[in-house]
């Protein structure tokens, strides 16, 4: 018996690919146009102040993206939407943005025992909010695209080795455009991208893999480093690096280091080791 034009039609909807694309359109266009013309052209309207604007609809942003994720995903995939569970967020997020600050101090700290970075202060430490909400955002999107978008589709369908690869490669590639990227730059950030996929595959939420990202960024922006080679903050502290790039990590920041490739590779490799020991690792479709 053929199927019918409808059937084949929700064959097409709800083929990962196309959740994937339509996912990632959705939620990089509709806020953007939001943004463009109605949050911008209405706050600039009534707060003069045009940093203090610029926070206020980064913030506003941030909880429009996640707004329309759940109901993007609510309505598209007919479930309940468990990654922005609400109940566990303050503690993940606590916990999550406090282990991005420590494994960027751990790399600090050997710069600091092997006498290759000392720190000034520059500015009032208030410099810091607004960075800080704008590495939200920034790392919301890169989140719920290449966590909970393609990484956590990918895997339902693939498995989790396979999504943990593609999505890392993918999560490496966009960094290519950086400035002062090259292969270590890369590399660190494919290998940052196995520890958050891992890490949602753990919690099975966004909330600890995102802030893990928060604090792996704006620890970095604190101690006066940049960011994947971003580097057009205004800083708390000046961070002043003397050594071989691939020690110090050159232009594009600490990520550049090999101390960093060694130490997110090594905790990924103990997060692998953790979701195989608590049976997390999901099959491809082809093995169940």
């Amino acid at each position: 018996m053929k199927s019918s034009p409808e059937s084949i039609l929700q064959k097409i909807l709800h083929f990962p690919l196309t959740r994937i694309i339509t996912g990632i359109a959705f939620l990089i266009t509709v806020p953007s146009l939001i943004n463009k013309w109605i949050l911008n052209p209405a706050l600039s309207e009534i707060i003069p102040n045009e940093s203090v604007e610029q926070m206020i609809r980064w913030t506003i942003s941030i909880f429009l993206v996640i707004f329309l994720y759940i109901i993007l995903f609510k309505i598209y995939e007919r479930r309940k939407i468990s990654e922005f569970a609400f109940r566990p967020a303050g503690r993940e997020n606590i916990m999550g943005f406090l282990l991005g600050g420590l494994l960027v101090g751990c790399i600090i700290l050997v710069l600091m025992i092997s006498g290759s970075i000392s720190f000034t202060i520059l500015n009032p430490v208030t410099i810091i909010f607004k960075p800080l909400i704008l590495f939200i955002l920034l790392a919301l999107m890169e989140e719920i695209i290449f966590r909970g978008i393609i990484y956590r589709i990918t895997e339902q369908s693939l498995g989790t080795w396979i999504a943990l690869i593609i999505s890392a490669i993918l999560f490496g590639i966009v960094h290519i455009t950086n400035d002062h990227a090259d292969f270590p730059g890369i590399l660190s950030a494919a290998s940052g991208g196995i520890m958050l996929g891992v890490l949602y595959t753990i919690k099975g939420r966004l909330w600890y893999p995102l802030a893990v990202h928060v604090g792996w960024n704006f620890f970095q922006y604190f101690f006066g480093l940049p960011v994947s080679g971003l580097d057009n903050f205004q800083y708390f502290m000046n961070a002043s690096r003397e050594g071989p790039a691939w020690f110090v990590g050159g232009g594009f920041g600490i990520e550049n280091s090999f101390i960093t490739i060694f130490l997110i590779l090594g905790l990924s490799g103990f997060l692998l080791y953790r979701v195989r020991t608590m049976g997390k690792i999901i099959k491809p479709f082809w093995k169940k």
